[in-house]
């Protein structure tokens, strides 16, 4: 990923901490439609630097020191997203299909919480 931020364990807590908006998605497993989120994501990610919100993304290993956030079920289905040390919103994948979606889902969170 070059837009995307692949973030680690301990990286977590910093983004959810951050005073811009972020959103976070939980890799689990691949599948044909995760694949195809990750491609929209990646391209949203380009245009929402420009307003300082970040998309990241932590792959689950399933490992006993995985995030807690990975042990949860469908959490793979969910985008999350956080600003200032508390969640704002979850969306699922299916409104957060393309770029166009997952654009103005961020640009509409960053407009309510300012």
């Amino acid at each position: 990923f070059q837009h995307v931020s692949v973030i680690s364990s301990e990286q977590i807590q910093e983004l959810i901490e951050s005073p811009s908006v972020s959103v976070l998605y939980f890799y689990v497993k691949d599948s044909q439609n995760v694949r195809e989120f990750l491609e929209e994501f990646e391209k949203s990610a380009k245009y929402l630097k420009v307003y300082n919100i970040t998309l990241a993304m932590y792959k689950c290993s399933g490992d006993l020191n995985d995030h807690e956030m990975c042990k949860q079920d469908n959490v793979d289905n969910n985008v999350y997203t956080y600003q200032n040390g508390a969640e704002l919103l979850t969306f699922t994948l299916e409104t957060m299909f393309d770029v166009n979606s997952i654009i103005a889902n961020a640009l509409q969170l960053l407009l309510l919480h300012q």
